[in-house]
């Protein structure tokens, strides 16, 4: 059943099951599956829908005016695509989001989804808290930018420590690190070079471990 899919969304917290099932029941949704590589929704489109990954992992990338591809975030069901563009005036996706497996997607029309909140305040409250951590995220992502490219390696590493609670961790490849940090590759490369001659970290094969963390945050700081 989808309602124990999607239970595990930040936007169903606190609420159980039975909820979530009458929730479903009371809105026009659709369901749709994307094959690996598809596309769910692209750069520009109109946001008339809550988007909710409820199974597989996607991407986001954005187009820049010089041509490039970003990646803008990474998505691991259960999430929300783009939730704070769905009611404002300007309701145009700001990123395409592929499928980088299998994925299963919930389209909810803003109008019901709205009814939703209107009738169940721990919905509403979810979704508000839902967009200010985006916000948060978003900020933070501006800060990044205006780091040198140590700084911003730093950043992401110290992130991934985080998330693996341990200071050796998968490296993705520098193609697709390079494409999250909007960087060139073999500049990527260089750094990460130096990094190791500094002896900040470690690179063997496919996974890095920190050897410093303290100078990595002096970097990102």
């Amino acid at each position: 059943m989808i309602e124990n899919k999607i239970i595990a969304s930040k936007l169903f917290q606190g609420i159980d099951t039975k909820q979530v099932r009458q929730i479903l029941d009371s809105v026009r949704y659709t369901k749709k599956t994307y094959s690996k590589d598809s596309i769910i929704v692209f750069q520009n489109d109109i946001c008339v829908n809550v988007v909710i990954l409820y199974s597989g992992d996607a991407v986001a990338e954005k187009i820049n005016y010089g041509g490039k591809v970003e990646i803008v975030e990474e998505f691991t069901a259960p999430s929300i695509l783009a939730p704070a563009f769905v009611y404002i005036e300007d309701n145009r996706f700001p990123v395409s989001v592929y499928a980088t497996n299998k994925c299963e997607v919930l389209f909810i029309p803003r109008d019901d989804f709205m009814n939703v909140m209107q009738r169940n305040t721990q919905v509403l409250i979810n979704f508000l808290q839902i967009i200010s951590e985006q916000t948060y995220f978003l900020n933070k992502k501006l800060n990044i930018y205006k780091l040198s490219l140590k700084g911003k390696i730093a950043d992401y590493l110290l992130t991934q420590m985080k998330i693996h609670e341990k200071d050796t961790f998968n490296m993705v490849s520098h193609q697709r690190l390079a494409d999250l940090l909007g960087v060139a590759r073999p500049s990527l490369s260089r750094t990460l070079t130096e990094m190791q001659k500094d002896k900040t970290i470690l690179i063997d094969k496919k996974k890095v471990k920190i050897l410093i963390p303290q100078a990595l945050r002096k970097l990102a700081e």
